[in-house]
């Protein structure tokens, strides 16, 4: 597992050279990059120079990719050839929080593989939580290369821990993207293949597959360098039973390695373990057997030389930060779900809301309906009465004056008669016009059309007026009509409603007062309001009456003490322009003793009365 990267193109001293004459920043760390994958193979002091000075180069240029690229590279290094994990941890650490930092997705990765291995080495219990999060990572990331090496780990491990039948699916991913990118590669993922199949007792099926990568050997070329190439061959030939050839492939690369100044142990480990595979399948125990010290010998100097004290120190921070993380993820999922909790809560209760305004709306809807279904059963009620009465007091006049037609038609009449008739017929003519524009004036308040323009008018001359125009009729019946207002009392009213208010009041006072009776009209002061008294000595109201005086019914239909008829609407009209103009009205009465009907109006601010108009005139309350 070499981790991500490549071999150098060009030589390594015109790299040198290209490294001494730039002045840029990034393309030096570029450079020193380069250098640092080229003398890794063989040269680990060369490759880690390089790489520290490619590390220097890329945090001078702010390149963040190329700064978790040289960290992880050093990790790499320290891992895997200088075998100290201590500073191995300290590196992957450092790209990891740098990459994390930036969402750098194909670092991240590369990082948890490094980790997955020192949790291998370190025997840690987070390891299956390490291959997740590299996994994760790789999967968020278009580069095959990165991919294919955590898939390649997951196989490794799986293999490692005899977990065939979880290892075959990664191992066979691995397969699948190499060999459309890296032979080299995609035969020492492939010989991993093998082993599978061998444990899971398929031979035939793992030497089909070991001819398929001996046909590809030609192809092959070398890039990962000596040790993995000879290593492979070897382990290829021993599939296929070549077994001269796999010794002469081993001990080529043993002598390879003793040859270098500094050997890697990690890579001899390997070639004695392929040697003693070798010596079990040709049956050769006593050699196999003699290996198996060496081999000892040497897990046990890497084991020493992983478990320093530093090496302990990095794990033990390594075991904080990996359960930090666990927690943080946890965390941060539990703050996910309260955020769709809380985003659920507000759905809920918007649907609340909007379900409890629905329902507000319909039951203001069918409150407003009901209204409605009351006021018209009311207006029902109404054009019945209306319609009685109407049958009732205009009947009789409209048939006099047919019958008066008739007479006069026929020549029955003598001219006294006559001009008796035609004086009578006047007079019920009067009244049935009185009664029409009384309803007329009480239709159109029915229908809503019903406005008040207050102002402020003469309370008096509206009086005036309308005791001028009853006056021949309260002459005819030697009624004492009277106004005791002075000339400048005021009010704040419609006219035009006050006039028919204080016309329909003083007529029923002249209608129902006997002859040689009297009416008065006068005024008190009220805080501000003005209120007008009309007085009669008439008849008086039954209390039965009393009780629907101002409300449209049969019991207020009435006759005058001459008889005079009635559409019974004329107090119904009364109290509602008394309620359209914000006033109140007041009636007081007892049979055979009188009527008093008061009328409270709102005052005209500007006048003040004078002390003579105060006298004999106390407040009363309303």
């Amino acid at each position: 597992m070499m981790g991500i990267g490549t071999r150098a193109v060009c030589s390594p001293d015109s790299l040198r050279r290209q490294l001494i004459s730039t002045t840029s920043d990034s393309a030096r760390g570029q450079i020193a990059w380069t250098l640092a994958v080229y003398y890794e193979p063989e040269q680990t002091d060369s490759c880690l120079y390089y790489l520290y000075q490619s590390l220097g180069s890329m945090q001078r240029a702010g390149n963040t990719s190329g700064v978790a690229r040289a960290m992880h590279r050093l990790g790499h290094m320290y891992l895997y050839v200088v075998k100290d994990e201590a500073r191995a941890i300290h590196w992957i650490t450092k790209a990891k929080a740098i990459a994390t930092r930036h969402n750098d997705h194909r670092h991240l990765a590369a990082c948890y593989q490094l980790l997955c291995v020192v949790a291998v080495h370190q025997r840690m219990q987070s390891l299956p939580e390490l291959m997740n999060l590299a996994l994760l990572h790789a999967q968020k990331t278009n580069d095959w290369e990165v991919r294919a090496d955590v898939y390649g780990l997951c196989s490794e491990i799986n293999i490692l821990q005899q977990r065939y039948s979880q290892a075959k699916p990664y191992c066979l991913r691995t397969m699948h993207i190499y060999e459309q990118h890296d032979v080299d590669r995609w035969i020492t993922i492939g010989l991993d293949y093998c082993k599978i199949l061998q444990a899971q007792g398929q031979h035939k099926q793992a030497l089909a597959v070991a001819r398929r990568l001996a046909a590809a050997k030609s192809k092959l070329r070398q890039s990962r360098g000596f040790f993995i190439y000879s290593n492979d061959m070897a382990q290829l030939a021993i599939f296929l039973k070549q077994y001269d050839e796999a010794e002469s492939y081993l001990l080529k690369g043993l002598s390879h390695e003793q040859k270098r100044v500094k050997p890697d142990t990690l890579h001899l480990l390997h070639y004695y373990r392929t040697l003693t595979e070798l010596y079990l399948a040709q049956n050769d125990y006593k050699r196999a057997y003699g290996l198996s010290k060496t081999i000892n010998q040497i897990q046990l100097w890497l084991q020493r030389v992983r478990q320093t004290r530093d090496a302990k120190i990095q794990v033990a921070e390594l075991k904080a930060a990996v359960a930090i993380e666990r927690k943080e993820k946890e965390l941060a999922t539990l703050e996910t779900k309260q955020r769709q909790q809380r985003i659920y809560n507000l759905i809920v209760f918007s649907v609340s809301v909007l379900l409890l305004s629905f329902l507000i709306v319909l039951f203001h809807s069918r409150w407003r309906i009901e209204r409605q279904r009351i006021q018209l059963m009311q207006l029902n009620q109404t054009k019945d009465k209306l319609f009685t009465i109407l049958s009732h007091d205009l009947r009789s006049p409209v048939a006099g004056l047919k019958n008066f037609i008739a007479l006069h038609d026929w020549g029955v009449l003598s001219k006294a008669e006559f001009n008796q008739s035609v004086q009578s017929l006047s007079d019920r003519l009067t009244q049935v016009s009185n009664l029409l524009e009384s309803l007329l004036s009480w239709s159109v308040a029915q229908l809503g059309g019903l406005r008040a323009e207050p102002a402020v008018v003469s309370l008096s001359a509206i009086v005036a007026q309308e005791i001028r125009l009853l006056q021949t009729v309260a002459d005819d019946k030697r009624i004492d009509l009277r106004s005791a207002l002075p000339e400048n009392l005021c009010a704040f009213a419609d006219p035009n409603h006050l006039s028919i208010i204080i016309r329909n009041l003083l007529q029923n006072a002249v209608k129902f007062t006997r002859p040689g009776g009297s009416i008065a009209v006068a005024h008190k002061y009220h805080r501000h309001k003005i209120c007008l008294i009309i007085t009669d000595t008439g008849v008086g109201i039954p209390a039965d009456t009393l009780t629907t005086l101002f409300t449209l019914s049969r019991k207020s239909v009435r006759f005058g003490t001459r008889n005079e008829p009635g559409l019974g609407i004329g107090l119904n009209f009364v109290k509602e322009l008394v309620d359209a103009n914000k006033a109140e009205i007041q009636v007081e009465s007892s049979e055979n003793e009188g009527t008093t009907f008061r009328l409270y109006l709102q005052r005209d601010y500007k006048y003040e009365p004078t002390e003579a108009e105060t006298v004999g005139h106390t407040v009363e309350s309303i």
